[in-house]
């Protein structure tokens, strides 16, 4: 947790920045790597902020603007989503290439490590990411300078014996400190019982979830909710073809909202877009199979009972050049509307993913979004759930973790 979500973010944003020490043998003239100053600074810290309402609420706290908040106290899931989540792609334009290229490999390798399963092979990449940006740190910032050693504290050298912990004790999200600091402040039962049954739910039989009044629950943890049409209607133009093609016909009854086993909520475009007096953050950018997509609920009856699908409209392949550029970090693909709907089961979904647009890079495609997903170790969040039977007696609060599915693609 603080490795990676403080000590790590806060050494580069003071080199990049400036503000780390310089001592009076040296000269800050002479850091190519210090370009996050002055207007450069202030326009960034703009770019940051705007991507806010793009963020769903389940991602936890979107970063604010750094140019005026970063002093005043960036939470950890803060930092992360700043220079991890978007840092690759905010930063390509910012940063001297070979920082850039040192950064995305750092990136690669976190991004494996907050994984909740991670594969012989994505551990060994892992690994020889890891070891290959502290090489490069080493040599693009200390430089063997006496005078800038300390560009090269602990953290640093502790990112060579993530890889090989995991191996000893499995990846950093079962073992992070985040559990723990949810559950001391509530203080309702021993803390020691409560981050276990946190971690390993099937120890509390008691906790059973409620289904909100008007869903409907279509098993294995997938749950429709409201709102939703009153009655079957025609779906008319390409949406309507795209549908019949599936399933016979278009008469059906839309859902605006679909909750899956891990927790995530993803909305319907048409409930999101009934907000108009408020900000909303886009919850409807979701992955099936490492595909994206952008979507609406619909229910048909079948011999095989009622079912549940999503109309979705698939985002294209990624900018390969740029993808293998920043290290797989960069999934830059252009939303395509109405051009390629596919209708799914909404079984196969996987999770909800954040797309951002992506700041232009001189001789690439416009309007490209890039691909943003919420790593293993912010993925342990507390309910607080009520038993209506005891609460009648006692009012106990139970306790329950949720779980998010991820995938790197």
């Amino acid at each position: 947790m603080h490795l990676l979500k403080l000590n790590i973010p806060e050494l580069l944003l003071s080199l990049w920045h400036g503000t780390i020490s310089c001592e009076w043998t040296d000269s800050k003239l002479d850091w190519p790597w210090m370009k996050l100053t002055g207007d450069t600074w202030t326009e960034h810290g703009k770019a940051i902020a705007d991507c806010t309402q793009n963020f769903p609420t389940l991602f936890n706290q979107p970063p604010c603007k750094p140019a005026e908040k970063l002093n005043s106290g960036y939470k950890a899931t803060e930092l992360y989503w700043y220079i991890f989540g978007l840092g690759p792609a905010h930063f390509h334009l910012i940063l001297p290439k070979e920082y850039w290229y040192n950064f995305c490999c750092l990136t690669h390798g976190v991004h494996i490590i907050l994984q909740r399963t991670i594969s012989d092979e994505e551990h060994q990449d892992a690994h020889t990411s890891l070891v290959q940006s502290v090489e490069e740190f080493e040599n693009l910032y200390y430089q063997c300078h006496v005078d800038q050693f300390h560009f090269c504290p602990p953290c640093i050298h502790t990112l060579l014996h993530l890889a090989p912990e995991v191996a000893c004790v499995g990846p950093g999200c079962y073992s992070t400190q985040f559990t723990i600091e949810y559950l001391i402040p509530l203080q309702t039962f021993p803390t020691q019982t409560n981050a276990l049954q946190s971690m390993c739910p099937e120890f509390n039989k008691s906790i059973q979830k409620k289904i909100p009044q008007g869903a409907y629950n279509l098993g294995n943890g997938f749950t429709l909710h409201p709102k939703k049409d009153h009655y079957k209607t025609d779906i008319e133009g390409i949406e309507g073809e795209v549908i019949s093609r599936t399933i016979w016909h278009a008469h059906i009854q839309c859902w605006a909202e679909l909750q899956l086993p891990n927790g995530q909520q993803i909305c319907f475009i048409w409930k999101e877009k009934a907000y108009t007096k408020c900000r909303v953050h886009i919850a409807r950018n979701i992955k099936i199979n490492s595909i994206y997509f952008f979507f609406f609920y619909f229910t048909e009856q079948s011999p095989m009972g009622e079912q549940a699908y999503a109309l979705v409209s698939l985002y294209s392949p990624p900018n390969q050049a740029l993808l293998e550029e920043s290290f797989q970090t960069i999934w830059a693909c252009s939303y395509q509307g109405l051009e390629n709907l596919q209708v799914i089961k909404v079984q196969d979904i996987i999770c909800l993913v954040l797309m951002q647009e992506l700041p232009f890079f001189p001789g690439e495609a416009e309007d490209l979004w890039f691909v943003v997903e919420k790593p293993g170790m912010d993925d342990f969040e507390i309910e607080i759930l009520v038993n209506e039977e005891e609460q009648e007696e006692n009012d106990e609060l139970m306790f329950h973790q949720q779980v998010v599915l991820l995938q790197v693609m």
